[in-house]
């Protein structure tokens, strides 16, 4: 039979056990550098079968939430807060304050607690070990989470965020259609077929954004100023839904384009367009190089006939492939016109193409080489299938490209994102700056049962390792020069 004294000890040490390992738990995923306490923190994660990542959060801050490329968070607005309350007791009678934590977990924003409600019960952690005391009238199953309902003041604590609340949903964008949109000017270069106008394309209608009609306008010019012969001016403009210009051979030809509101003739600036350069690849009428700057990232197809090159940070030249290029890279053969189908013939336009993608601009250049002599016709659109799967592929990373400055084949579905971190094997955890937080909550608070701790500090139970994550998409955007 315990004296009522050596029973109290049973108790207390089972209690400050029960509360070290809770502190333990609470302080796995916390990071140091913080400014909040340690236990103030909600650690990072994955969620949507690991395509989203949080990061971690100190408490009243809105988290940080990351999304795989040309995807967005989409979830509801988010901060780390104060949720809740876990105390080591048998009972709600039992419950003493220096044997409780405060719970911090991601809530909706503007939701996490203050002050702890009036009449709100803590969740119960019962101790491990130790019989509950002979007062009580029934039996607890030790090292559990309480079961019984919090009948006060429940539906005053925050809610806790679940996993599935969380979600990427496709990234919006501005699309150009060429389809809807009116030519309204046509006199690029002076040469007409619209002489009395301004030496522009014009198109009126070609994307909506933010309640606004937008309209495209393009400028050309020579590098020496001179006007290029062009054989035949008024097929510029527009085809069913592409926009084209006629490019003479002799020299590159600088395109300016630039968005304005329909309205009021101002600058309008997109988040996000795409832009598809069609056929710059033509075998039979000669191929295009295409100089672009200022893009984010781009899309060939996983049989690209387009060489690329990068020529300074986010500037990249688009040209036809040559034969050891596409044999290196996988190149799809040759079309026989006169046997193709139409689907044959459209996914050979694919392999010709490529897409590339502004962010935040309200204009861009191109400067545009024919290589035959006789010049050929440039077309291009706005978001096509080329920037999607399984046609399409993004070509991204540093890694991507070989020692000669060429963008090779990364499709990069399975990439995760950078400086993130992903579940890997359990292992212990030995000694460590956490071990010592915990250790010294133990004895300040427990110190005549010091016995009980050293256990825990010399060996941290069991907790998940991490593992470095595949890289992200970066799409060579501000990348560093090659040499």
């Amino acid at each position: 039979v315990l004296c009522p004294y050596a029973e109290m000890s049973a108790l207390r040490a089972a209690l400050a056990g029960a509360l070290v390992q809770l502190i333990a738990l609470s302080l796995q995923g916390c990071g140091g550098g913080s400014e909040s306490l340690p236990l103030e923190v909600c650690p990072s994660f994955h969620f949507g079968k690991d395509l989203g990542f949080v990061h971690e959060t100190r408490s009243g801050q809105s988290p940080r939430i990351r999304c795989p490329a040309d995807m967005v968070y989409a979830g509801p607005l988010l901060e780390c807060g104060w949720v809740g309350r876990d105390c080591v007791a048998f009972t709600q009678a039992d419950v003493d304050p220096q044997f409780c934590i405060d719970r911090y977990d991601l809530t909706l924003h503007g939701h996490g607690l203050t002050s702890w409600p009036a009449g709100q019960v803590p969740r119960l952690v019962t101790p491990q070990g130790v019989p509950r005391n002979s007062s009580s009238g029934h039996a607890h199953k030790s090292g559990s989470w309480s079961k019984k309902k919090r009948r006060l003041g429940e539906q005053v604590l925050p809610q806790v965020v679940s996993h599935d609340q969380l979600a990427c949903a496709a990234e919006p964008y501005f699309d150009l259609d060429f389809r809807s949109a009116q030519v309204s000017n046509n006199n690029l270069f002076g040469l007409g077929p619209d002489k009395e106008g301004p030496q522009t394309l014009e198109f009126v209608g070609v994307s909506t954004a933010h309640g606004s009609t937008v309209d495209l306008e393009i400028n050309a010019e020579t590098g020496d100023g001179s006007t290029p012969d062009i054989v035949d001016p008024s097929w510029n403009g527009k085809s069913s839904a592409t926009g084209r210009i006629a490019i003479n051979g002799s020299h590159p030809v600088s395109l300016q384009f630039r968005f304005k509101d329909h309205s009021t003739g101002a600058p309008k600036v997109l988040e996000k367009v795409f832009l598809t350069l069609y056929d710059i690849s033509q075998s039979d009428h000669g191929g295009l190089e295409v100089n672009a700057s200022g893009i984010s990232e781009y899309f060939l197809s996983n049989h690209s006939m387009v060489e690329v090159h990068r020529t300074a940070t986010a500037s990249f030249s688009f040209r036809e492939a040559s034969q050891e290029h596409q044999r290196h890279h996988g190149g799809a053969k040759a079309l026989d016109i006169e046997e193709a189908s139409a689907k044959e013939m459209w996914l050979d336009s694919l392999n010709r193409s490529a897409v590339l993608v502004y962010r935040g601009v309200s204009s861009f250049g191109l400067s545009i080489l024919a290589s035959s002599s006789s010049g050929r016709g440039f077309e291009f659109a706005g978001f096509s299938q080329l920037a999607s799967k399984p046609l399409g592929r993004r070509v991204s990373g540093q890694d991507d490209m070989d020692d000669g400055g060429h963008a090779t084949a990364a499709d990069g579905a399975e990439a995760k994102f950078e400086g993130s971190s992903v579940r890997g094997v359990r292992q212990a955890v030995p000694f460590s700056a956490t071990s010592v937080f915990v250790c010294a909550v133990a004895i300040t608070v427990f110190g005549f049962l010091v016995a009980v701790v050293p256990w825990f500090c010399l060996w941290r139970s069991p907790s998940t390792a991490r593992a470095p994550a595949k890289p992200s998409y970066q799409a060579f955007y501000n990348q560093p020069d090659l040499e």
